[in-house]
């Protein structure tokens, strides 16, 4: 059937998934190009990295994905990292994208105003 009225929908999680199997070294590799001089755009002064850290930073919930790839030392570097980003969020552990939509869906944790007092 038609999805909601316009209108009718609400922000209400703000969901990020890293890559946990290359998500460590994906964010040196950014970090070397943002040492290249590489940034976003001509508009944009913020690194790749930067953007990343900050999607990161921003989320409510955080999806490591391909969790089946990482061994238990890797994984615990990964969830150490992203609790430093942001130690408010919900981590989820998924492997092939399967989460189960109630971490995702309904959970009240998007804030307007914690949005509005973010650094653009």
């Amino acid at each position: 059937g038609p999805g909601p009225p316009c209108g009718a929908s609400k922000l209400d999680t703000l969901v990020t998934v890293v890559d946990g199997a290359s998500f460590l070294d994906e964010l040196h590799a950014i970090e070397q190009l943002r040492d290249r001089g590489w940034d976003v755009s001509e508009e944009d002064d913020r690194t790749v990295a930067q953007l990343l850290c900050d999607q990161i930073d921003f989320a409510n919930v955080i999806v490591m994905n391909k969790i089946d790839l990482v061994d238990d030392a890797g994984r615990a570097r990964l969830k150490a990292m992203l609790r430093r980003f942001n130690p408010s969020a919900q981590i989820v552990e998924s492997s092939w994208g399967q989460v189960d939509p109630k971490r995702l869906l309904g959970t009240g944790l998007f804030d307007m105003g914690r949005a509005e007092e973010h650094p653009p």
